[in-house]
Protein backbone atom coordinates (compact mmCIF):
# COMPACT_ATOMS: atom_id res chain seq x y z
CA UNK A 1 0.00 0.00 0.00
CA UNK A 2 3.30 2.44 0.10
CA UNK A 3 4.47 4.68 2.44
CA UNK A 4 5.84 8.03 1.76
CA UNK A 5 7.53 11.16 3.60
CA UNK A 6 7.90 14.81 2.33
CA UNK A 7 9.51 18.08 3.73
CA UNK A 8 9.21 21.53 3.10
CA UNK A 9 11.17 24.48 4.39
CA UNK A 10 14.92 26.04 4.42
CA UNK A 11 17.23 23.40 2.71
CA UNK A 12 18.43 20.64 4.42
CA UNK A 13 19.78 16.95 4.00
CA UNK A 14 17.58 14.49 2.79
CA UNK A 15 19.38 12.10 5.00
CA UNK A 16 18.10 14.02 8.03
CA UNK A 17 14.46 12.69 7.40
CA UNK A 18 15.03 9.81 4.71
CA UNK A 19 17.43 7.65 6.61
CA UNK A 20 18.87 8.86 9.77
CA UNK A 21 15.74 8.26 11.68
CA UNK A 22 14.83 5.36 13.59
CA UNK A 23 11.72 4.70 11.35
CA UNK A 24 12.80 6.81 8.09
CA UNK A 25 12.07 5.39 4.72
CA UNK A 26 14.19 3.06 4.48
CA UNK A 27 12.95 0.92 7.78
CA UNK A 28 9.14 1.72 6.66
CA UNK A 29 9.97 -0.07 3.25
CA UNK A 30 10.91 -3.13 5.51
CA UNK A 31 8.89 -3.18 8.57
CA UNK A 32 5.81 -0.64 8.11
CA UNK A 33 3.95 -0.39 11.37
CA UNK A 34 0.59 1.47 10.42
CA UNK A 35 -0.50 -0.94 7.35
CA UNK A 36 -1.69 -4.52 7.30
CA UNK A 37 1.28 -4.38 4.72
CA UNK A 38 4.37 -4.36 6.39
CA UNK A 39 6.80 -4.77 3.31
CA UNK A 40 7.48 -2.20 0.66
CA UNK A 41 9.44 -3.83 -2.07
CA UNK A 42 8.05 -2.79 -5.08
CA UNK A 43 10.26 -0.02 -5.91
CA UNK A 44 11.42 3.85 -4.02
CA UNK A 45 11.58 7.27 -5.16
CA UNK A 46 12.98 10.76 -4.38
CA UNK A 47 12.36 13.78 -6.08
CA UNK A 48 14.01 17.16 -4.52
CA UNK A 49 14.18 20.63 -5.35
CA UNK A 50 17.68 22.25 -5.12
CA UNK A 51 19.05 25.88 -4.54
CA UNK A 52 16.97 27.96 -6.98
CA UNK A 53 16.58 25.28 -9.32
CA UNK A 54 12.90 24.94 -10.56
CA UNK A 55 13.11 21.49 -11.77
CA UNK A 56 13.66 18.74 -9.60
CA UNK A 57 15.70 16.30 -9.54
CA UNK A 58 14.60 13.00 -9.64
CA UNK A 59 15.88 9.18 -8.49
CA UNK A 60 13.86 6.28 -8.37
CA UNK A 61 13.88 2.15 -9.09
CA UNK A 62 11.98 -0.32 -8.90
CA UNK A 63 14.10 -2.66 -6.71
CA UNK A 64 13.63 -1.89 -2.78
CA UNK A 65 14.96 0.81 -1.26
CA UNK A 66 17.51 -0.81 1.38
CA UNK A 67 19.18 -3.08 -1.61
CA UNK A 68 19.99 0.13 -3.03
CA UNK A 69 23.42 1.57 -2.38
CA UNK A 70 23.03 4.89 -4.22
CA UNK A 71 20.31 5.91 -2.51
CA UNK A 72 22.10 6.00 1.01
CA UNK A 73 24.84 7.62 -0.85
CA UNK A 74 22.44 10.40 -2.72
CA UNK A 75 20.76 11.31 0.41
CA UNK A 76 24.23 12.24 2.04
CA UNK A 77 25.30 14.26 -0.32
CA UNK A 78 21.73 16.18 -1.18
CA UNK A 79 20.35 19.41 0.40
CA UNK A 80 16.98 20.62 -0.67
CA UNK A 81 14.19 22.73 0.37
CA UNK A 82 11.29 20.57 -0.83
CA UNK A 83 11.64 16.82 -1.16
CA UNK A 84 9.74 13.87 -1.61
CA UNK A 85 10.33 10.10 -0.69
CA UNK A 86 8.27 6.82 -1.23
CA UNK A 87 8.65 3.68 -1.28
CA UNK A 88 6.03 1.25 -3.38
CA UNK A 89 3.96 -1.62 -2.45
CA UNK A 90 2.31 -2.51 -5.54
CA UNK A 91 -1.36 -3.10 -6.12
CA UNK A 92 -2.00 -1.74 -9.46
CA UNK A 93 0.37 -2.18 -12.05
CA UNK A 94 4.00 -3.89 -12.59
CA UNK A 95 6.96 -3.56 -10.79
CA UNK A 96 8.46 -1.57 -13.09
CA UNK A 97 10.38 1.71 -13.34
CA UNK A 98 7.87 3.70 -15.11
CA UNK A 99 5.47 2.66 -12.33
CA UNK A 100 8.01 4.04 -9.01
CA UNK A 101 6.72 7.53 -7.26
CA UNK A 102 7.34 10.29 -7.24
CA UNK A 103 5.82 11.25 -10.39
CA UNK A 104 7.23 14.44 -12.12
CA UNK A 105 5.24 17.28 -14.78
CA UNK A 106 7.48 20.19 -15.55
CA UNK A 107 7.98 21.61 -12.32
CA UNK A 108 5.53 19.48 -10.43
CA UNK A 109 5.83 16.34 -8.25
CA UNK A 110 3.28 14.09 -7.16
CA UNK A 111 3.15 10.70 -5.02
CA UNK A 112 0.16 8.57 -3.54
CA UNK A 113 -0.49 5.48 -1.18
CA UNK A 114 -3.56 3.46 -0.99
CA UNK A 115 -5.61 2.76 -4.14
CA UNK A 116 -8.15 3.72 -6.34
CA UNK A 117 -11.43 1.38 -5.60
CA UNK A 118 -12.61 -0.71 -8.79
CA UNK A 119 -9.65 0.83 -10.93
CA UNK A 120 -9.77 -1.83 -13.87
CA UNK A 121 -13.61 -0.69 -13.88
CA UNK A 122 -13.17 3.06 -13.99
CA UNK A 123 -10.07 3.44 -15.89
CA UNK A 124 -11.48 4.48 -19.11
CA UNK A 125 -13.79 7.17 -17.04
CA UNK A 126 -11.04 8.45 -15.31
CA UNK A 127 -8.89 9.23 -18.54
CA UNK A 128 -11.89 11.24 -19.72
CA UNK A 129 -11.00 13.77 -17.14
CA UNK A 130 -7.29 13.96 -18.68
CA UNK A 131 -6.82 16.53 -21.30
CA UNK A 132 -4.56 16.01 -24.42
CA UNK A 133 -1.42 16.87 -23.19
CA UNK A 134 -1.78 15.82 -19.76
CA UNK A 135 -2.40 12.33 -21.01
CA UNK A 136 1.09 12.38 -22.57
CA UNK A 137 2.99 12.34 -19.26
CA UNK A 138 1.43 9.24 -18.57
CA UNK A 139 4.20 6.40 -19.08
CA UNK A 140 3.20 3.56 -16.38
CA UNK A 141 0.21 1.67 -15.98
CA UNK A 142 -0.81 2.86 -11.97
CA UNK A 143 -3.92 4.52 -11.00
CA UNK A 144 -1.67 7.12 -9.39
CA UNK A 145 -0.25 8.20 -12.41
CA UNK A 146 -3.77 8.77 -13.45
CA UNK A 147 -4.98 10.51 -10.78
CA UNK A 148 -1.45 13.28 -11.24
CA UNK A 149 -2.70 13.19 -15.02
CA UNK A 150 -6.21 14.27 -13.52
CA UNK A 151 -4.61 16.52 -11.23
CA UNK A 152 -2.61 18.35 -13.67
CA UNK A 153 -5.45 18.84 -16.41
CA UNK A 154 -7.28 20.51 -13.10
CA UNK A 155 -4.51 22.58 -12.13
CA UNK A 156 -4.11 23.73 -15.87
CA UNK A 157 -7.69 24.42 -16.07
CA UNK A 158 -7.55 26.88 -12.49
CA UNK A 159 -5.09 28.77 -13.40
CA UNK A 160 -6.60 29.04 -16.99
CA UNK A 161 -3.55 27.63 -19.18
CA UNK A 162 -4.05 26.25 -22.35
CA UNK A 163 -4.79 22.60 -23.11
CA UNK A 164 -2.60 21.85 -26.25
CA UNK A 165 0.22 24.14 -25.89
CA UNK A 166 3.54 22.52 -24.92
CA UNK A 167 4.22 24.44 -22.48
CA UNK A 168 2.39 26.72 -19.72
CA UNK A 169 1.19 29.64 -21.80
CA UNK A 170 -1.78 31.58 -20.43
CA UNK A 171 -5.04 32.46 -21.89
CA UNK A 172 -5.12 35.60 -20.03
CA UNK A 173 -2.87 37.89 -18.71
CA UNK A 174 0.50 40.35 -19.65
CA UNK A 175 2.76 37.50 -20.43
CA UNK A 176 3.70 33.86 -21.16
CA UNK A 177 4.68 32.38 -18.06
CA UNK A 178 6.71 28.76 -18.82
CA UNK A 179 6.38 26.01 -15.69
CA UNK A 180 10.08 26.26 -15.27
CA UNK A 181 9.65 30.18 -14.81
CA UNK A 182 6.54 29.91 -11.96
CA UNK A 183 8.61 30.98 -8.88
CA UNK A 184 10.72 33.49 -10.87
CA UNK A 185 7.52 35.05 -11.75
CA UNK A 186 6.60 35.31 -8.06
CA UNK A 187 3.60 33.80 -8.61
CA UNK A 188 2.05 31.63 -5.50
CA UNK A 189 0.28 28.87 -6.49
CA UNK A 190 -0.91 27.11 -2.93
CA UNK A 191 -4.60 28.21 -3.70
CA UNK A 192 -4.80 26.54 -7.43
CA UNK A 193 -2.61 23.35 -6.33
CA UNK A 194 -5.44 22.52 -3.25
CA UNK A 195 -8.27 23.57 -5.21
CA UNK A 196 -6.89 21.27 -7.94
CA UNK A 197 -6.23 18.55 -5.78
CA UNK A 198 -9.57 18.17 -3.87
CA UNK A 199 -11.43 18.42 -7.52
CA UNK A 200 -8.76 15.29 -8.61
CA UNK A 201 -10.39 13.77 -5.43
CA UNK A 202 -13.97 14.49 -5.55
CA UNK A 203 -13.68 12.78 -9.74
CA UNK A 204 -12.22 9.54 -8.29
CA UNK A 205 -15.00 9.27 -5.34
CA UNK A 206 -17.90 9.86 -7.86
CA UNK A 207 -16.32 7.71 -10.59
CA UNK A 208 -16.50 5.07 -8.02
CA UNK A 209 -19.42 5.74 -6.56
CA UNK A 210 -21.10 5.92 -10.10
CA UNK A 211 -20.03 2.64 -10.76
CA UNK A 212 -21.52 1.15 -7.20
CA UNK A 213 -25.08 2.91 -8.26
CA UNK A 214 -24.50 1.14 -11.77
CA UNK A 215 -23.65 -2.46 -10.47
CA UNK A 216 -26.29 -2.12 -7.87
CA UNK A 217 -23.52 -2.55 -5.03
CA UNK A 218 -25.38 0.05 -3.40
CA UNK A 219 -28.86 2.03 -4.19
CA UNK A 220 -28.68 4.84 -5.71
CA UNK A 221 -30.29 7.64 -3.24
CA UNK A 222 -33.18 8.83 -5.59
CA UNK A 223 -31.93 12.58 -5.11
CA UNK A 224 -28.12 11.96 -5.53
CA UNK A 225 -27.46 12.42 -9.27
CA UNK A 226 -23.19 12.74 -10.05
CA UNK A 227 -21.68 15.62 -11.90
CA UNK A 228 -19.26 14.40 -14.67
CA UNK A 229 -17.11 17.54 -13.36
CA UNK A 230 -15.97 17.81 -9.83
CA UNK A 231 -17.97 15.17 -8.16
CA UNK A 232 -20.62 17.37 -7.19
CA UNK A 233 -24.25 15.71 -6.11
CA UNK A 234 -27.71 17.08 -7.14
CA UNK A 235 -29.40 17.82 -4.01
CA UNK A 236 -25.84 18.84 -1.80
CA UNK A 237 -24.02 21.50 -2.18
CA UNK A 238 -20.32 20.03 -3.55
CA UNK A 239 -18.63 21.54 -0.37
CA UNK A 240 -20.51 18.59 1.11
CA UNK A 241 -18.95 15.34 1.66
CA UNK A 242 -19.80 13.10 -0.97
CA UNK A 243 -21.55 9.59 -0.04
CA UNK A 244 -19.39 6.43 1.04
CA UNK A 245 -18.55 4.02 -1.15
CA UNK A 246 -18.91 0.21 -0.40
CA UNK A 247 -15.76 -0.72 -1.37
CA UNK A 248 -12.68 1.03 0.19
CA UNK A 249 -10.39 3.65 -2.09
CA UNK A 250 -7.83 5.24 0.22
CA UNK A 251 -6.26 8.28 -1.32
CA UNK A 252 -3.43 9.71 0.51
CA UNK A 253 -1.56 12.63 -2.10
CA UNK A 254 0.52 14.81 -1.73
CA UNK A 255 1.76 17.48 -4.51
CA UNK A 256 4.61 20.06 -4.74
CA UNK A 257 5.91 22.98 -7.07
CA UNK A 258 8.80 22.88 -4.95
CA UNK A 259 7.61 26.04 -3.25
CA UNK A 260 4.00 24.95 -2.53
CA UNK A 261 2.91 21.52 -0.88
CA UNK A 262 -0.27 19.77 -0.43
CA UNK A 263 -0.81 16.37 0.82
CA UNK A 264 -4.45 14.87 1.73
CA UNK A 265 -5.81 11.97 3.87
CA UNK A 266 -8.94 10.93 1.85
CA UNK A 267 -10.72 7.66 2.11
CA UNK A 268 -14.17 7.04 0.26
CA UNK A 269 -15.21 5.00 2.45
CA UNK A 270 -15.72 4.93 6.11
CA UNK A 271 -13.52 7.47 7.66
CA UNK A 272 -12.03 4.45 10.14
CA UNK A 273 -10.71 2.79 7.14
CA UNK A 274 -8.38 5.62 6.15
CA UNK A 275 -4.64 5.24 5.82
CA UNK A 276 -2.34 7.06 8.73
CA UNK A 277 -0.78 10.12 7.96
CA UNK A 278 1.19 12.36 9.77
CA UNK A 279 2.19 16.07 10.33
CA UNK A 280 4.78 18.68 12.13
CA UNK A 281 6.17 21.65 12.29
CA UNK A 282 8.97 23.86 13.43
CA UNK A 283 11.98 26.35 12.69
CA UNK A 284 14.87 24.80 13.86
CA UNK A 285 16.60 21.26 13.59
CA UNK A 286 18.38 20.57 16.71
CA UNK A 287 20.62 18.27 18.24
CA UNK A 288 18.51 17.47 21.01
CA UNK A 289 15.22 18.71 22.40
CA UNK A 290 14.57 18.44 26.49
CA UNK A 291 11.04 18.84 25.84
CA UNK A 292 9.00 16.30 24.80
CA UNK A 293 5.21 16.49 24.57
CA UNK A 294 4.33 12.69 25.26
CA UNK A 295 1.21 13.30 25.96
CA UNK A 296 0.69 13.60 21.82
CA UNK A 297 3.39 11.86 20.59
CA UNK A 298 3.00 8.90 18.53
CA UNK A 299 4.98 5.89 19.03
CA UNK A 300 5.08 2.83 17.52
CA UNK A 301 4.08 -1.49 18.36
CA UNK A 302 5.27 -4.22 17.71
CA UNK A 303 1.56 -5.35 17.37
CA UNK A 304 1.34 -2.55 14.08
CA UNK A 305 -0.59 -0.04 15.61
CA UNK A 306 0.03 3.62 16.07
CA UNK A 307 -0.77 4.35 19.86
CA UNK A 308 0.53 7.32 22.01
CA UNK A 309 2.38 5.19 23.97
CA UNK A 310 5.87 4.66 24.16
CA UNK A 311 7.69 1.54 23.07
CA UNK A 312 10.38 -0.18 25.02
CA UNK A 313 12.06 -1.54 21.94
CA UNK A 314 12.19 1.43 19.60
CA UNK A 315 15.40 4.10 20.74
CA UNK A 316 15.24 6.30 23.55
CA UNK A 317 16.26 9.29 21.46
CA UNK A 318 13.61 11.50 19.61
CA UNK A 319 14.15 12.24 16.41
CA UNK A 320 11.92 15.15 15.99
CA UNK A 321 10.44 16.29 19.06
CA UNK A 322 8.62 19.82 18.85
CA UNK A 323 8.92 22.74 21.68
CA UNK A 324 5.48 24.70 21.27
CA UNK A 325 5.34 28.43 21.87
CA UNK A 326 1.98 29.69 22.56
CA UNK A 327 2.25 33.21 22.25
CA UNK A 328 3.01 32.80 18.53
CA UNK A 329 -0.29 34.87 17.85
CA UNK A 330 0.36 33.76 13.75
CA UNK A 331 2.57 31.85 11.51
CA UNK A 332 3.61 34.73 9.35
CA UNK A 333 5.29 36.65 11.76
CA UNK A 334 7.82 34.04 12.22
CA UNK A 335 11.06 35.28 11.37
CA UNK A 336 12.38 32.09 10.44
CA UNK A 337 11.18 30.07 7.86
CA UNK A 338 8.80 27.41 8.66
CA UNK A 339 9.80 23.52 8.12
CA UNK A 340 7.06 20.96 7.25
CA UNK A 341 7.15 17.28 7.42
CA UNK A 342 4.25 14.89 6.53
CA UNK A 343 4.89 11.12 7.21
CA UNK A 344 2.98 8.04 6.49
CA UNK A 345 3.86 6.95 9.66
CA UNK A 346 5.64 8.57 13.01
CA UNK A 347 9.25 8.57 11.82
CA UNK A 348 10.71 7.77 15.46
CA UNK A 349 9.37 6.41 18.55
CA UNK A 350 9.10 9.96 19.86
CA UNK A 351 8.36 11.80 17.11
CA UNK A 352 6.19 14.73 17.78
CA UNK A 353 3.43 14.96 15.55
CA UNK A 354 -0.41 15.11 14.59
CA UNK A 355 -2.61 12.98 13.56
CA UNK A 356 -3.97 14.80 9.72
CA UNK A 357 -7.79 14.71 9.97
CA UNK A 358 -9.41 12.29 7.75
CA UNK A 359 -10.36 13.54 4.43
CA UNK A 360 -8.73 17.05 4.87
CA UNK A 361 -4.87 18.49 3.48
CA UNK A 362 -2.05 20.02 4.74
CA UNK A 363 -1.50 22.98 2.69
CA UNK A 364 1.71 24.91 3.09
CA UNK A 365 3.11 28.02 1.01
CA UNK A 366 5.28 30.66 0.69
CA UNK A 367 5.84 33.79 3.81
CA UNK A 368 4.94 30.54 6.24
CA UNK A 369 1.63 30.06 4.73
CA UNK A 370 0.14 26.95 6.73
CA UNK A 371 -3.34 25.75 6.88
CA UNK A 372 -5.20 21.99 7.40
CA UNK A 373 -8.65 22.34 5.89
CA UNK A 374 -11.43 19.81 4.70
CA UNK A 375 -11.57 18.10 1.25
CA UNK A 376 -14.96 18.86 0.86
CA UNK A 377 -14.98 22.56 0.61
CA UNK A 378 -12.13 25.56 -1.11
CA UNK A 379 -9.27 25.87 0.70
CA UNK A 380 -8.16 29.25 2.53
CA UNK A 381 -6.12 32.26 0.41
CA UNK A 382 -3.82 34.03 1.56
CA UNK A 383 -6.05 36.99 2.82
CA UNK A 384 -8.27 34.72 4.70
CA UNK A 385 -7.69 34.46 8.76
CA UNK A 386 -6.84 31.33 8.88
CA UNK A 387 -7.71 30.65 12.84
CA UNK A 388 -11.23 32.05 12.24
CA UNK A 389 -11.74 29.53 9.39
CA UNK A 390 -14.31 27.33 10.73
CA UNK A 391 -12.35 24.18 8.48
CA UNK A 392 -9.14 24.82 9.38
CA UNK A 393 -7.52 23.09 12.37
CA UNK A 394 -6.39 25.54 15.36
CA UNK A 395 -2.47 25.35 14.52
CA UNK A 396 -1.65 29.03 15.39
CA UNK A 397 -2.01 28.77 19.26
CA UNK A 398 0.06 25.29 19.48
CA UNK A 399 2.20 26.60 16.73
CA UNK A 400 5.84 24.23 17.19
CA UNK A 401 9.49 26.50 17.27
CA UNK A 402 11.86 23.74 17.55
CA UNK A 403 12.71 20.82 15.43
CA UNK A 404 15.07 18.37 17.35
CA UNK A 405 17.40 15.59 16.04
Amino acid sequence: MCRFILYNGPPILLAKVVTEPEHGMLQQSIKAFCQHTPVNADGFGICWYANDLLIPGVFKDPSPAWNNPNLKQIVRAIQSRSFFAHVRAASAGGVNHPNCHPFTYKNLCFMHNGTVPYFKYIKRDMLSHVSDRAFQLIQGTTDSEIMFAMFVTNFEEIINVSSTEDTYHHKKGDGIDDAYEYARHGVDYTQHMASALRATLRQVHSLALEYEYKTAVQPRPSHHVLSASFGAVDGAAESQPLPETICIGRLNLAVTDGTSTCAARYVTSKPDTAHTLYYSTGTKLAEECKVLRSSRSHSLTQAGICTCQHTPDMKAKPFVAMQRNPSLGSLESLKEPLMVIVSSEPIAANFECDTVPVNHMVVSGPNNFFSIVTCHSEVLTKDSPIAKDSTAVDFVKDTPSVLAL
